[in-house]
Order: structure tokens, then sequence, then C-alpha cells
């Protein structure tokens, strides 16, 4: 016993560590497999906006471009920027033009030295001196005929943005004019608030040169930022592809997806903190470590537990045994006392049909002998039932088929069925019914066959059919492949059918069936078809 004792506790205690480890090694790998997710998704999250953001710049600058053509078209034709100065009609014309812009961007047209001469945003140009912008020297100085500029904040309007301007020369390759849009990088965060991807998400747009033309919540302080304080390297130099990267300007690991425009020399970029790509892993960590705790305590407990009732193992092998022997005989003792139940019950309906015999015998008008001889079939009927409940294996269930056999064997019998030359033809698929539930089953069939043996058959003999099927609806009914939930039951002789006209519900017969047929919890079917057939189907027993 001792040894016993000894193995137990090591099988136990191994159990518990062996679950330990199945436990944490299986949280590991869920948890790796998340991380894999977690940077798979994070990358197409940031990948997909930085598409959205290529085609919305794309947009952005397309407008923008027949903006200025416009505009340019505008100066050319009334002989330059010199030209213009003072002319309501060219603020109006700025003006129209900038409400088809997407953030109704401002219009301006800039002289060579620098020197506002029309604006959509005022009507009377200001006195501010724009030579020193990079945008102004890239025309001036450096030729170039277009030019995204960085981000800015403007003098006019203390707004911060970013410009697209074209250069206007005039006939000789001299500069006449810049026509200039200052653009609101609203846009940006429009894109930004519009998707679901996280609330850390930041949109950017950089030059190829690196300069910082636009980003999501950019602040005043950091204007002078650079695509190489914010993004990695390879943004400058590959035309697409996500990295994780950490900026050492904004500090925290990011995971950032780039796209270089095709027309434009740009590109944008979404990045969202590591943090945020990762929150979900970090969640499902601290769930698994709480829950790999509480498996700890868990097996602890179940193992102290384990160990206590192992000593009672015996004790409680021995009760149950002990139990089941009770148990056994108690069942076997019940099954007895049901079945004596059923016999006397059968006895006494058989002492009731004597008496009704006897009570008939002094009677002399037909109907009330007839009346009498109906009651003692019936009384028979319910009899043989609890015949076939107390000489069956079990009496929680009545062989439906094999009592329907009795029943119309006692039937043919009573009714000299042989001399007559009725035969009966008996269909009958096993069918397992609570004992409570044959009752009026065997008062319907009783009822029935007994009205078939009496009206069917004047001077000639013929056949009776019962089947019997499990199964409610009337295509199971019909392939004897029906759910055992209910039943279909149909009695049918060759006899000369129904009369005429229907029989009435105010016969006893009758009014009986429709009673037993309710009580049942079906429905009927009274008819003639080459004789006279009766259908019974329950959907539920």
């Amino acid at each position: 016993m001792e040894h016993r004792r000894w193995r137990t506790r090591h099988l136990i205690c191994a159990t518990a560590a062996f679950f330990m480890i199945a436990a944490v090694t299986s949280r590991a790998a869920f948890l790796w497999y998340e991380y894999g997710q977690a940077l798979e998704h994070g990358a197409a999250a940031t990948r997909d906006m930085a598409h959205v953001l290529e085609e919305y710049a794309a947009r952005t600058f397309d407008v923008n471009e027949l903006v200025v053509e416009d505009v340019v078209e505008h100066v050319t034709a009334r002989g330059g920027a010199k030209m213009l100065a003072g002319r309501p009609e060219t603020v109006r014309f700025l003006r129209g033009l900038s409400a088809r812009t997407a953030n109704n961007d401002y219009l301006m047209i800039v002289d060579p030295a620098g020197r506002p001469v029309a604006g959509s945003a005022w009507e009377v140009p200001p006195g501010a001196d724009l030579s020193d912008r990079s945008w102004f020297r890239a025309h001036a100085r450096e030729g170039r005929d277009s030019y995204i500029g960085a981000a800015i904040l403007s003098r006019m309007t203390h707004e911060i943005l970013f410009t697209y301007t074209r250069a206007v020369r005039s006939g000789d390759g001299a500069l006449d004019s810049i026509v200039q849009v200052a653009v609101r990088p609203a846009f940006i965060q429009d894109v930004s608030l519009g998707s679901d991807v996280g609330r850390g998400l930041v949109l950017s747009l950089v030059g190829e040169d690196g300069r910082l033309i636009a980003r999501t919540g950019l602040t005043a302080d950091q204007l002078g930022l650079t695509a190489a304080d914010l993004l990695p390297p390879a943004v400058l130099t590959e035309a697409q592809g996500t990295a994780v990267f950490t900026p050492p300007r904004a500090g925290g690991e990011v995971m950032v997806s780039w796209r270089r425009l095709e027309r434009w020399p740009v590109v944008v970029a979404a990045s969202l903190p590591m943090a945020e790509v990762l929150a979900p892993v970090r969640v499902s960590l601290g769930w698994s470590v709480a829950l790999l705790g509480l498996i700890a305590a868990v097996t602890a407990g179940l193992g102290i537990v384990g160990l206590r009732l192992a000593a009672r193992e015996e004790r409680a092998l021995e009760e149950a045994e002990a139990a089941g022997r009770r148990l056994s005989a108690a069942l076997a003792e019940r099954d007895l006392l049901v079945r004596d139940i059923h016999h006397r019950v059968k006895n006494n309906l058989q002492v009731t049909v004597s008496l009704l015999m006897i009570q008939a015998g002094r009677f002399t008008d037909p109907a009330v002998r007839t009346a009498f001889a109906d009651t003692q079939e019936r009384l028979q009927s319910i009899g043989l039932l609890h015949e076939v409940l107390y000489q069956s294996d079990t009496v929680a269930r009545v062989d439906l088929a094999g009592y329907i056999r009795r029943l119309a064997g006692a039937l043919a019998d009573a009714y000299g069925a042989a001399e007559r030359g009725i035969g009966l033809d008996l269909d009958l698929t096993p069918l397992q019914i609570d004992p409570m539930k044959a009752v009026p089953f065997a008062l319907i069939l009783s009822e029935v066959v007994s009205n078939a043996f009496k009206h069917a058959f004047a001077g000639r003999g013929g056949r009776i059919g019962i089947t019997l099927r499990p199964g409610g609806s009337d295509a199971a009914d019909a392939s004897g492949d029906g759910s055992a939930d209910g039943l279909f039951l149909r009695i049918r002789d060759d006899g000369p059918g129904l009369a005429a006209e229907p029989p009435r519900s105010g016969s006893v017969g009758l009014t009986l069936i429709e009673a037993l047929v309710r009580q049942a919890g079906g429905r009927h079917r009274l008819y003639s078809d080459g004789g006279t057939v009766f259908e019974l189907t329950v959907d539920r027993l």
C-alpha cells in the first residue's frame, strides 16, 4: 500500500509538471505566431495607407497643376505680371480657381523681385518680400520651371502649408513672374482620420532631396525637420518598400511603408509606432501571464487535492460498488413491482370485461348488447397492452409493432376471421413508444380494425392491411425512412368503402376516434380507395 501511495504521488506531480510545460510551450508558440501576424498586419496596413496617400497626393498635385496652367495663361494673355497689379478681375479670377482646389488653397502671383502682385486671399497685395523663400530661389537663381516647396509658415495667413510654383517667362527667357499655389496639408489629416489603422498613424510627404513637404500633425517647431530625421534612408533611394526604423528625432521604433509618385518628385510614407503594431501582442502577453499563473495555481491546488483524494480512492471505489449493487437491486425491485402492477391491471380489466359480459346478458336489445360488446373490446385492447408490458423485457417502453400484431390476431380470432375468409396483411416497422402514449393507439387500432371486421365484408372474404412506419411526414411514411420522433399508421380493407356521403362525427366510434387522435397529438384521414382507408399521422411522440 505504501509503495502504491508513493507511485501515485509521483504520478500526480509528473502530470502537473507536464501540464505546466505543455501550457507554457503552447502559449509561447501562440505568442510567437501572434507576433508574426501583428507584423504582417502592421506592414499591410501601412502599405495600404501609403497607397491611399499616393493616389490622394497625385490627384492634389494634378488639380493644382491644372489651376497653375490656367493662371499662367491668364498672366501671359494680359502681357505679364506688371500688367496685373491692382486689377480686380485678376483677384476674382484667382478666387474662382481657388474654389476648384480640394481645400480652397490660395493662389498668388509674384513679380521677379519677390513681391506679391495679386492673390486670392486679399484685395490689395501685401508689401511682403518673398525673395528669401526657397521656392523663389529655385526659380530666380536655379532656373527651375516648377517646384514643390517644403513646409513653411505663411507670412500672410500664418498657416503651415507647402507650395507648388511655376515660373512664367517672357519671350527672351527672362523671369516675368511666379505663380504659386499655397496648399494646406489638411488633406493628409483627412486621410489619416478616415482610416481605421490606428491612432498612431503618421502620414508624410517628402521631396526627392529629403525636404519635408507635409506631415500629419505638423507643428511650427518641426518645420526644420527632413526625411533623414523621420524616415529610413531607403525612402530616398528605393521606389517603394517597408522597413522598421528608429527615427533619431521622433523617438521610438516605427514601421514605415513608402511609395514614390510616378509624375511628381515626391515620396509618400505611412508609419505606425511599433508599440501600436505590437499592442495586441502585449495584451495577449499580459493575458498569457495571468492565465499561466492561474493555471499554475489551479494545477498546484488540483495536485494537492489529488494527493489527498488518492488515499480515499480505495474506500470510494468500494462505496461506489456497494451503491451500484444497491441501485441494481432497487431497480430490479422497482421493475418487479411495475410488472406486478401491469399484471394486476390486466387482471382487473379482465374481471371488468367479464362483469360487462354478465351484465350484457340481462338485455335483449341488440343495440345495448352491441354497446356492451364494443366496450368489452376496448377494455380487452387496453388489457392486452398491459399484458405486453409485464411480459416484455422492459416496462419503460412498448414494442408497438409487436402489440399491433397481437391485438390484430386477437381481434381476428374474436370475429372468426379464418372461418369468414378474412386475412391480415401486416407491414410493421419496429417502434418503441412510452406506455402512457400507447393507450390512445391501442384504442384507435381496436376501434378501426373491429369496425372493418364488422362492416367491410358482408358475406364474403377479404383482406385487412395494417402498416406502421416511424416518422411523421407522408414522404417519409412512404419510404419507411422517417424519423423516429413520430409515427404513421394506415389501416385499410378491400371492402366496398365508405358510403357516398362521408360518416358524420355524431357516431360513438368516430367521436371516440377523433378524441383519441387529439389525445395522441396527431391528425387522421378516412377515405375510400379500393376499400376503406384510415390513416393516422403523429409528427412527434
